[in-house]
């Protein structure tokens, strides 16, 4: 069997050591049927993963270029990746550990055109995972906006640029197939960023209380983020970021996201942090209503 962990992985006789260092959890994968291809992207040696089974040779073709898509946009847009080495590994979910995540390779086995541009979705969101969760950690129960939301937002970023994946996906589906899920999803993206969820110009139309049920999102109150699970992380957080990008503009957002990521790295980040280097960036009024609005517990000031 092969045992695929973070870090360096050392097998004698019937012992295996997985050897890893600053890690913010521990997971490792054990198969009998699994097999490798090892890579490298942006000075990072990927070892990824694959069940020896029906569909192996296109997940190994899509899920190597998604990899490296992936690393080479989130090493533009936030930084260098703090390991030498990730592993990504075929398996039934997804989901994200340090140095470690795994991507679902189910529907793959059938062939499925759907599960292709879903599997790069997620090869996207988990691989994101390792800057925003692994790299800067936070709250994940108080404070889903700064993983999960900066995660969803990031992957969608990656997912309307035209990436060399995006050509193969193209490739991979037929004439026949419809509806061709991931141009959808890209719509679908950019038809939410541009919806009115908080147009900055109707700040005033809504009540505090209006506010705290509409978007508690943020994790600071316990009561109502329990109301709103999943919308916290993966629906406002991302419309949030997308509206500091309008006002900031494509520079100045991306140094914002850049020193977020270098000010906690393999540290923990909070709310008032986080916003803190916002303001530092731009301070203006639109800024400020646009916290207001999204973090009703005002929590930029002492």
């Amino acid at each position: 069997f092969l045992v695929a962990g973070p870090g360096t992985v050392k097998r004698e006789g019937t012992k295996t050591t997985v050897d890893a260092e600053a890690l913010r959890d521990l997971a490792i994968y054990v198969s009998d049927f699994m097999d490798v291809d090892t890579f490298e992207v942006e000075g990072v040696k990927i070892e990824n993963y694959y069940l020896k089974t029906t569909g192996e040779e296109t997940y190994r073709t899509l899920s190597k270029q998604f990899i490296t898509d992936a690393f080479t946009l989130l090493t533009e847009m936030v930084g260098p990746y703090v390991r030498d080495s990730f592993v990504m590994v075929e398996g039934t979910s997804n989901m994200e550990y340090s140095g470690i995540a795994d991507v679902s390779g189910t529907d793959m086995i059938t062939e499925d055109l759907s599960a292709y541009s879903s599997a790069y979705k997620y090869t996207i969101h988990e691989i994101t995972h390792q800057w925003f969760y692994y790299a800067v950690g936070n709250n994940e129960n108080r404070e889903s906006w700064i993983d999960e939301g900066i995660t969803t937002f990031l992957t969608n970023e990656i997912m309307c640029n035209d990436t060399e994946s995006y050509h193969l996906l193209k490739e991979y589906y037929s004439e026949g197939a419809s509806p061709d899920e991931y141009i959808s999803e890209r719509e679908m993206i950019e038809e939410i960023y541009e919806s009115d969820l908080a147009p900055l110009d109707h700040y005033d139309l809504v009540t505090q209380e209006d506010n705290k049920n509409l978007i508690t999102f943020m994790g600071m109150d316990d009561e109502f983020a329990l109301d709103t699970p999943g919308k916290t992380e993966y629906a406002y957080a991302p419309h949030f970021l997308y509206k500091v990008k309008q006002l900031l503009g494509e520079e100045v957002f991306s140094s914002f996201l850049k020193d977020v990521y270098t000010s906690y790295q393999l540290k923990i980040a909070d709310t008032k942090g986080v916003l803190e280097l916002l303001t530092k960036h731009n301070d203006s009024e639109e800024i400020r209503r646009l916290i207001e609005f999204y973090f009703p517990n005002d929590i930029v000031k002492d």
